[in-house]
């Protein structure tokens, strides 16, 4: 998959008609680069289970088993997708019913490469605006001119760069700095690509603030949709190798509802859609946060969102105040893999699959938690009745959080607006509550083989309503070989070693190892074909000196052909992050070793999530998620809630074998711990609940420190027991050298069973009794 111009449009399957004395359908195929849509046309009454598809290479002899077709309950075509395909490649897809071949087509992959009849020279540095369009036989690309060092869009156009109207052209290498909503915006355009750009200071800048919401003087919506990337009515579409970062502004924290704000991507589909959207870097911070990293418009609509056959992958999508990426919307033969997604609320938002099938695979979910360090769910599904039409596959995933793993958390009015339509297989579900979350289950819901888990050291589970559900399902240690530094492989002792299942026409073997990063050629997430191997993707920098603190990452040539330079990237609000050298060169026979600093008297906060990126002058990126800290002392202390001052106020009872309080109807004396602890800063706190039925009305506890007023705290709700990280207006609690009064008391009925007080957070991967 190496670069990088670029990629031609989509050669749609030619339609045969094949007949037999039974039925007579038509066969029409979609493809991208690694994957191709499929449906079945004219199939009258027949059903998709009625049919089955095969694939091969284009003048090979032996077909391959395809997936498994389905439908939405509301359009009865049926369909399915064809994936880990090569690019620029022909193939032949046949369908068969009760054995006989009844329809037959062929189609060709997009190809990495397009024929360029024309290279312009960008030499103005205040904006762009495209109004020409290239051909199918000759595309035009735009570069930027080496004298410039980037493309202004300021504060008086909407954008920096405007596509508008036309096709067939190239954005390649752009540096972008401003416009007032949008750093480019695609309008009613297609067949553009937009690769190896980067993206900042765009955003419209709020400086009315009211009750946390940003507006702009004098007007009475606030700011909102702006977007690195603005896709409006755009159609066949490449977005790739972008970083994406540092909009002017932020998202509001959820203390004042919903957040609205700024996106990295904004994706309104054309009717064809046929986005394609990989290997982007879309890094948020504290300082600004994304409303989500990619969002979607109309997500209760069948033509909202990506919309139909689009793929998203080898994404690094961090730091949103809201979703991470937003799906929901028509899902028609949506494919997102190999992707990492971190520091949100949610990780995946398919609320609502108005159309399906989706597919969601080999993907990690890892360290969610917006401002405040509230956790949801990695994937937020429904729709109920009205809104939840099509099937959403699961397929080896690695959820590794706080919060829930799939889980229904509800859209739109019905009665059953949790409800859903989920398939999953082979996901290892390490979250700290439960794994998959679905007290509706439609009759096509289908949960097996999934690895459950506690992300703090527990068993870990599940709340599915139907008990015929996970029968295969494994309880145990995954045995990543060293999570704190990113590295989530198996180990040799891991319980997802060969315990899953092997998936027709996604996954074959006899022994199928679960996870994203198993028996698959994926090794590492998000998943680039950089040609450079790091040692570690995630580090957790303390100091409690005051002065600063390094570690190392070593990156080392894997198959990389020749030597290349690279250059470091990071976001400007990271002033506290340093990593030197700051540019170099990697040979096929030669590392380099990268010196990462946290300093910090540059730190805003105590705690600060952060990411740098490792950049090839081929355009190729690998991200390393980063964490500074303020430590105090060493601290950490357990208490058990049946022995904390004011359990004589609760009832003590046992559920699922744990002592704990009944905590309710007596917010007012709650439960007291007085830690002792050796220095002033700030802690982390949790507590160990459990939240009876309906789960989603038990979302909340109050805190107070030292006689301060009650603040109001967010729990992940979940019916099994689980560690939740304190979550209000901050993630911390302030509290100064010696005995601190700390109350905790109820909002909604719970069970409590333990708290935790520590000077460090506790990672997803690392133990909490």
């Amino acid at each position: 998959m190496r670069n990088r111009l670029f990629l031609c449009l989509a050669v749609v399957g030619i339609t045969c008609i094949a007949a037999t004395n039974a039925i007579a359908v038509k066969i029409r195929a979609v493809p991208t680069f690694e994957n191709c849509s499929v449906y079945i046309e004219d199939a009258g009454d027949k059903k998709a289970d009625d049919f089955k598809i095969e694939y091969r290479l284009k003048g090979q002899n032996e077909w391959q088993k395809g997936h498994v077709l389905t439908d939405a309950l509301d359009n009865h075509t049926p369909r399915t997708s064809i994936f880990k395909l090569k690019s620029a490649t022909n193939y032949e897809v046949r369908c068969l019913a009760d054995g006989s071949e009844v329809a037959k087509t062929s189609f060709r992959t997009w190809s990495e490469k397009v024929p360029v009849v024309r290279t312009i020279v960008v030499k103005n540095k205040k904006g762009l605006k495209i109004t020409k369009s290239g051909k199918p036989t000759g595309w035009i690309r735009y570069i930027m001119d080496p004298k410039l060092k980037q493309i202004e869009g300021g504060y008086d156009e909407e954008q920096a760069i405007l596509i508008e109207n036309v096709s067939y052209i190239i954005i390649d290498g752009f540096r972008i700095r401003g416009g007032k909503r949008h750093g480019i915006l695609i309008k009613k355009a297609g067949n553009i690509r937009i690769t190896n750009c980067d993206i900042a200071g765009f955003g419209r800048k709020g400086e009315l603030v009211k009750k946390g919401i940003r507006y702009e003087p004098g007007a009475s919506k606030a700011n909102n949709w702006d977007a690195g990337v603005y896709l409006d009515l755009a159609e066949q579409i490449l977005i790739e190798h972008c970083y994406i970062h540092d909009p002017r502004s932020t998202a509001n924290s959820w203390t004042f509802g919903h957040p609205v704000g700024p996106n990295g991507i904004f994706v309104r589909a054309g009717k064809k859609g046929g986005l394609v959207v990989r290997y982007n870097d879309i890094i948020g911070s504290q300082e600004h946060r994304w409303n989500d990293a990619i969002e979607a418009y109309a997500n209760g609509e069948p033509w909202g969102g990506f919309r139909i056959d689009s793929d998203i992958y080898g994404n690094y999508l961090a730091y949103p105040n809201d979703d991470c990426i937003e799906l929901e919307g028509g899902m028609q033969n949506i494919r997102f893999y190999g992707n990492k997604i971190e520091g949100g609320l949610c990780g995946i938002s398919t609320a609502a699959n108005l159309a399906g099938p989706a597919y969601i695979y080999n993907n990690l979910v890892v360290n969610l938690g917006e401002d405040r360090g509230c956790a949801s769910a990695a994937v937020k599904n429904g729709g109920g009745n009205l809104y939840s039409q099509g099937v959403t596959y699961f397929y080896n995933n690695t959820f590794l959080s706080e919060g829930r793993g799939i889980t229904g958390v509800g859209f739109g009015q019905s009665s059953n607006r949790r409800m859903f339509h989920g398939v999953s297989r082979n996901n290892i579900l390490m979250m700290e509550g439960a794994g998959i979350s679905d007290m509706e289950c439609s009759p096509r819901c289908s949960y097996n083989y999934d690895l459950f888990a506690g992300a703090f050291g527990g068993k870990g589970g599940y709340d599915i309503k139907s008990k015929d559900m996970e029968k295969n399902a494994v309880f145990g240690n995954p045995d990543f070989r060293d999570p704190l530094h990113g590295d989530i492989s198996l180990g040799d002792n891991s319980s997802a070693r060969g315990a899953g299942v092997a998936i027709p026409g996604f996954l074959s073997g006899d022994k199928v190892d679960m996870g994203a990063v198993g028996n698959d050629s994926l090794k590492a997430l998000p998943w680039r074909n950089a040609g450079i191997d790091l040692d570690k993707r995630q580090l957790l920098l303390k100091t409690s000196s005051g002065k600063a603190v390094s570690a190392t990452v070593k990156v080392s040539p894997a198959g990389l052909k020749k030597a290349t330079k690279f250059t470091i990237l990071k976001n400007t609000a990271f002033p506290w992050l340093e990593v030197s050298p700051a540019e170099g060169e990697i040979t096929p026979d030669s590392s380099v070793e990268l010196k990462v600093t946290f300093d910090p008297s540059k730190a805003k906060a105590s705690y600060l999530p952060g990411a740098f990126v490792v950049k090839l002058k081929s355009g190729e990126s690998v991200p390393v998620s980063v964490y500074g800290m303020v430590r105090q002392e060493p601290f950490g202390k357990f208490y058990q809630a049946v022995d904390c001052e004011g359990a004589k106020y609760f009832d003590k009872v046992t559920k699922d074998g744990v002592k704990c309080l009944d905590f309710c109807d007596n917010y007012k004396n709650g439960i007291t711990i007085k830690p002792d602890v050796p220095a002033d800063g700030e802690y982390f706190l949790y507590y160990k609940v459990k939240c009876p039925m309906p789960f989603p009305n038990h979302d909340s506890i109050f805190v107070r420190i030292n006689g301060s007023e009650l603040e109001r705290c967010a729990l992940t709700a979940s019916g099994t027991w689980y560690w939740n990280k304190k979550a209000g207006k901050t993630s911390t609690v302030k509290l100064h050298k010696g005995v601190n009064n700390i109350l905790i008391a109820q909002r909604e009925s719970i069970y409590i069973a333990a708290v935790y007080l520590s000077a460090v957070p506790v990672f997803p991967g690392q133990k909490l009794k």
